[in-house]
């Protein structure tokens, strides 16, 4: 799972799971009504469309609001993911409210991420 965001203080940046070279099994899944993902998909990406967002943007927000929606409790709470790019890592972690993030301000190494001058650890609440 890629995605791309924009946070203020970096701008563009990817967004990936933290520990994505280690496949995860998941022993329960999430009750989601299969039938109404298409359409709670596109719905959601014309809201966020009326919202301003271009389409791929908007259609990546849906599709990453779906995959929590299907989030199987045994996972947890938390979602580690690494956010990298060019940009200087912030002095403090930075804590948005809506979804719960914190970003943490320390540089992470050895990571699979390749290339970046910055890359970060991200919790998101779900």
């Amino acid at each position: 799972m890629n995605q791309e965001a924009v946070f203020p203080q970096f701008g563009m940046a990817k967004l990936i799971p933290k520990n994505s070279g280690t496949p995860t099994v998941a022993t329960e899944k999430a009750e989601i009504d299969s039938e109404s993902f298409p359409g709670r998909m596109f719905a959601r990406t014309q809201d966020l469309r009326n919202e301003g967002l271009d389409w791929l943007l908007a259609h990546g927000i849906a599709w990453l609001e779906e995959r929590i929606l299907q989030w199987p409790p045994i996972w947890g709470a938390d979602l580690h993911v690494l956010i990298y790019g060019d940009f200087e890592a912030p002095s403090s972690d930075l804590t948005y409210p809506s979804p719960e993030i914190t970003v943490r301000c320390e540089k992470q190494e050895k990571t699979i991420v390749r290339g970046a001058m910055t890359v970060l650890e991200a919790i998101v609440k779900v």
